[in-house]
């Protein structure tokens, strides 16, 4: 099931990508969120929107080198659940912003205080605990 969810994801983001194509040792973040509650009176598609127009541009221009795309289950275990494709040149690109896992380097903590805004606004739509990920390396 896994192997189907990622060749689907890895179509599905070669699609989104025009003239960019996925080279050996590039890094695919696939978070799936599924932790987060939306306050009262927010919809799903206000929470999309607001991901696609302004939460994804801003950390596109915060985090030079990746590249954050919006994604939603259409079927399977996450059906309706919105999900985001990172996309990254190497281990090197990522490593440059989080130490490891969960824990972000000085260069990474100045790319996200640049999103204190769009996170403010996040906080006004929903609540998030976070999410469910992996990164892949292309072999």
């Amino acid at each position: 099931m896994k192997k189907l969810v990622l060749v689907f994801a890895c179509f599905l983001f070669s699609g989104l990508l025009s003239a960019q194509t996925l080279n050996k040792g590039c890094v695919l973040g696939f978070h799936i969120f599924d932790q987060y509650e939306l306050k009262p009176n927010v919809t799903t598609e206000q929470l999309e929107e607001f991901m696609i127009k302004k939460f994804i541009p801003a950390y596109n221009e915060a985090f030079e080198g990746i590249t954050m795309i919006a994604a939603k289950g259409e079927r399977g275990e996450h059906e309706n659940t919105l999900g985001i494709i990172y996309y990254m040149d190497s281990e090197k690109v990522r490593d440059k912003y989080w130490e490891e896992e969960g824990v972000l380097t000085e260069l990474g903590q100045k790319a996200a205080a640049k999103l204190q805004t769009v996170q403010q606004e996040f906080s006004e739509l929903a609540i998030s605990t976070g999410d469910t990920y992996t990164d892949w390396i292309i072999k």
